[in-house]
């Protein structure tokens, strides 16, 4: 969907929670894959359909992601 924005909250190796808000998908993508570099060692493509199961299927992410990434769907202003 062109225009769909999102925010990103993340809980890296010390426990506080970092927060990213507007990101479009491909900046979100890249963030997510740069902070669990960063934080974990985690060496990942982060794929869409992976954003998509974290907002609406979070049964079918790795329990990982599942603890520490958190993705929400800004909703449109009418």
């Amino acid at each position: 969907m062109k225009g769909v924005k999102y925010n990103l909250h993340f809980q890296d190796r010390t426990g506080n929670e970092l927060s990213f808000n507007e990101l479009k998908m491909t900046d979100l993508q890249n963030k997510l894959e740069s902070l669990l570099q960063e934080n974990y060692k985690i060496f990942d493509r982060i794929s869409n359909q992976t954003i998509y199961n974290l907002q609406n299927r979070p049964q079918h992410v790795s329990r990982f992601l599942r603890t520490f990434v958190r993705v929400e769907k800004l909703q449109k202003a009418l």
